[in-house]
C-alpha cells in the first residue's frame, strides 16, 4: 500500500509540473525596418534582434514590449486579428500562439540636436539601460558621457538584476516600480549606479594655494565644475576628480593627503588634464604650482576677451548668461 501511494504521488507531482510548465508562445513579426524599432519582453530583458521583413520568433513570455528607436516613429502597428495598437511611447502587446504583428514605420526629420551632456558611472556586475523618446542606450562599466537633446530631458534607467542604487547628482534616487527609474536630466548632471553593496561616501577637503585657483580647473565625472575650494565635499565612492590648468604657463602638481597624484596626459577643452583620479577614501587635495611661484605668472593681461568653457569669444559681460568664463587669463563666474 505504501508503494502504491508512493508511485500516486510521484505521478501526480510530475502531472502538476506538466501543467505549470511555461507554454511556448509561437508568433510573426513583420517588420519594415528592424533598426526602427526597439522589442523585448519585460523593461529588464535583452533586447530581440530582429531583421527587415518577417521574423518567426518563439517565446515562453506572455507580453511584448515594442517602441519605436530615436529618429523614427511607428505608422502602423496591427495584426491578424485586425487589431490596431496604438500608444504614446511603449507598445504593450499580449502574446498569443499564431499571432502575425505588422509594423511599419518612418524616419521623422533630421533637425534633432545633442547639444547637452550628463555623465553616467556604472559600478558592478549588472546592467543598465536608459531610454528616452530620441535614443537607447547601454551603459558600460566606468564613466558614460551622454549626449541628448535639451528639449526632451526625460530618461527611464533600467537596472538588471533590479537591486541597485542610482544617485542623481548625489541624491539618492527612489524606483518608479520595480528596476525602473524616471529622471529629468539638465547639462552636466551626473547619474551614479552601482551593483552589490550600497556605496559609501568620502569627505574631500581642499588645500589649495593662493592664486592658483585663478588658472586652473577642478571638474567631477567630466561634466561638473567644483568652483568653492572653502568647505569639504561629500562625495560618492570612485568619483572623479579632474585637475587642470587653462593657462599653459602654469604647470600644476595634486597631493592626496601628502603623496603625489601621477600626471595623466589627457587633452581637454583648454588644454592637457594634468590630474585624473578617483575618490576611494576620505582625502585632503592639495593644489599647487609645480614649478614657478604664482606671483612671477605672466599671462596676456591686455587680451579682454571673455570666452566660455568651450574656447569660443564671447559678449560683453552684461550680456553673458550665468555661469563660468575666462578673461586675460582668469576665470570669473556670473551669477
Amino acid at each position: 500500500m505504501k508503494k502504491i501511494f508512493t508511485l500516486f504521488t510521484l505521478l501526480v507531482i510530475a502531472v502538476m509540473s506538466f501543467q505549470t510548465k511555461a507554454e511556448v508562445i509561437n508568433y510573426t513579426i513583420d517588420i519594415d525596418d528592424a533598426d526602427a524599432i526597439l522589442a523585448a519582453y519585460g523593461f529588464n530583458e535583452e533586447a530581440l534582434w530582429l531583421k527587415d521583413g518577417i521574423n518567426n520568433l518563439s517565446t515562453d513570455k506572455s507580453t511584448l514590449l515594442v517602441m519605436a528607436g530615436w529618429e523614427y516613429e511607428i505608422t502602423q502597428f496591427t495584426d491578424n486579428e485586425g487589431n490596431e495598437y496604438e500608444s504614446d511611447y511603449i507598445f504593450e502587446i499580449p502574446l498569443k500562439e499564431g499571432l502575425v504583428l505588422t509594423i511599419r514605420t518612418q524616419k521623422q526629420g533630421s533637425d534633432i540636436t545633442f547639444d547637452d551632456t550628463f555623465a553616467l558611472y556604472l559600478q558592478g556586475q549588472g546592467r543598465c539601460d536608459l531610454s528616452s523618446d530620441y535614443q537607447n542606450f547601454r551603459a558600460e562599466e566606468g564613466l558614460n558621457m551622454i549626449a541628448f537633446n535639451e528639449e526632451k530631458e526625460w530618461f527611464y534607467i533600467m537596472l538588471d538584476p533590479e537591486q541597485g542604487w542610482v544617485y542623481i547628482n548625489g541624491e539618492k534616487q527612489e524606483e518608479m516600480f520595480e528596476g525602473v527609474y524616471a529622471a529629468e536630466l539638465e547639462d552636466g548632471d551626473i547619474v551614479r549606479v552601482y551593483f552589490g553593496e550600497e556605496p559609501q561616501r568620502y569627505n574631500v577637503t581642499f588645500d589649495v594655494e593662493e592664486g592658483i585657483d585663478d588658472y586652473i580647473f577642478v571638474t567631477r565625472d567630466m561634466v561638473q565644475y567644483i568652483l568653492d575650494y572653502s568647505e569639504p565635499l561629500q562625495e560618492l565612492e570612485n568619483t572623479e576628480y579632474e585637475v587642470f590648468a587653462f593657462d599653459d604657463t602654469v604647470e600644476v602638481k595634486v597631493l592626496a593627503n601628502g603623496e603625489e597624484k601621477e600626471i595623466e596626459s589627457v587633452e581637454g577643452e583648454w588644454g592637457e588634464i594634468y590630474y585624473m583620479f578617483n575618490i576611494d577614501s576620505d582625502v585632503t587635495l592639495q593644489i599647487m604650482s609645480a614649478t614657478t611661484a604664482i606671483s612671477n605668472i605672466s599671462v596676456d593681461k591686455a587680451d579682454n576677451t571673455i570666452y566660455n568653457l568651450q574656447g569660443m569669444p564671447m559678449s560683453q559681460k552684461s550680456q553673458l548668461p550665468a555661469g563660468l568664463y575666462i578673461r586675460g587669463g582668469k576665470k570669473f563666474i556670473v551669477r
